[in-house]
């Protein structure tokens, strides 16, 4: 084979490779739809100004599904991070949350999934655990599970800030669909 020929066969061999490297295919999915509605957010956004204390005990109990949180994402973070995050599905299984997407970091994009655990400390600080992490078909090296893990804690810990004085979370219970949260008020 001459060396013009191999020339021209490697370009479109290395065209097919960038492309491959580029998007990842394969990866994890949602093992349910999720759907997205935006009344969704707002039915959210009025049961937690409607909640309630239980009379007998003072706590606040406050169910939420994978569709009001989902749309929340969409709707309230999908401008932060819109550049890394597409299609972002919260998926509520027993004693985990799964969120699924599409992750983006020019010139690579890929299906990913992110499998974290929450407990709540005996101060009512919430704990995150990121249990299992996929990028497209490769799992994330559990290395990094722990510094993912840190970074989450942070992001919480921060938004949660302001309500601390005033709130303790008590609990969050996960079954498939759904989270249910229960807040004591100080």
């Amino acid at each position: 084979m001459s060396k013009s020929l191999r020339s021209i066969l490697i370009l479109p061999v290395l065209v097919l490779l960038v492309g491959l490297a580029c998007n990842l295919s394969g990866g994890p999915t949602p093992p349910r739809p999720v759907p997205t509605v935006p009344t969704q957010e707002q039915r959210l956004e009025q049961q937690v100004q409607t909640v309630q204390p239980n009379p007998e005990t003072g706590k606040l109990t406050l169910t939420v599904t994978e569709a009001q949180i989902t749309t929340y994402i969409i709707e309230n973070l999908q401008n932060e991070y819109a550049s890394i995050l597409t299609n972002p599905v919260v998926v509520f299984q027993p004693d985990r949350v799964e969120l699924y997407g599409t992750i983006k970091n020019d010139p690579i994009s890929a299906n990913a999934k992110i499998i974290m655990s929450i407990t709540i400390d005996s101060t009512g600080k919430p704990i995150v655990e990121i249990v299992e992490a996929n990028f497209g078909p490769f799992p994330v090296p559990s290395s990094l599970l722990s510094n993912l893990s840190t970074v989450v804690d942070n992001a919480i810990a921060d938004s949660m800030k302001e309500y601390q004085s005033e709130y303790r979370l008590e609990s969050i219970t996960f079954t498939t669909g759904s989270a249910t949260i229960v807040i004591t008020k100080k």
